[in-house]
């Protein structure tokens, strides 16, 4: 069983608790204020490069990792959104949400209180993440294209101050 006495599937989702965990498809509406709380949880299992990789990792063990599905990604036309909007479909029969779209809807929150160099800064990660998926912001992989176009990370990384902090508005 996982926190709070939901029972998580070999992946590490929590799941339902049904008799049968490794169920695929949509939930029915009964479900409703669970599937609520398995997506949160999905939602922040994804927001950290770490904890996403990590269920990559479990989904592959599982038979369902990335190149699965981002061939079923392919299927149900979603190139322009996540692998966790196809994650969210499988799961809970949720249409997928283009990665413009999912920017559009959280651009106010993100920058809420920022001047106008954190926002060009998050402007060019945010166009980034549209542009090729989440892949290219994890940790390993943003610095190149950040000093290619900044030619000082280091000091536009200071000036943000809160850079890590905005993918869970994004999910």
């Amino acid at each position: 069983m996982g926190r709070g006495g939901r029972h998580q599937s070999p992946s590490g989702i929590p799941h339902h608790g049904r008799k049968n965990p490794d169920r695929r498809g949509p939930v029915q509406a009964a479900d409703c204020r669970l599937c609520t709380g398995v997506l949160d949880e999905l939602r922040r299992i994804w927001s950290s490069p770490i904890t996403r990789e990590t269920l990559f990792e479990n989904l592959a063990a599982d038979g369902c990792g990335k190149d699965e599905l981002t061939i079923l990604q392919k299927l149900i036309d979603a190139e322009k959104s996540d692998l966790f909007d196809v994650i969210e479909f499988v799961s809970f029969a949720l249409q997928p949400i283009t990665r413009e779209k999912r920017v559009a809807l959280a651009q106010f929150k993100i920058f809420a209180g920022l001047d106008d160099k954190q926002k060009d800064f998050l402007e060019f990660g945010l166009s980034k993440y549209i542009e090729t998926g989440v892949e290219e912001l994890d940790q390993e992989k943003l610095p190149d294209p950040l000093t290619l176009k900044y030619q000082a990370i280091e000091r536009r990384g200071r000036n943000t101050g809160r850079g890590r902090q905005y993918s869970h508005y994004v999910y």
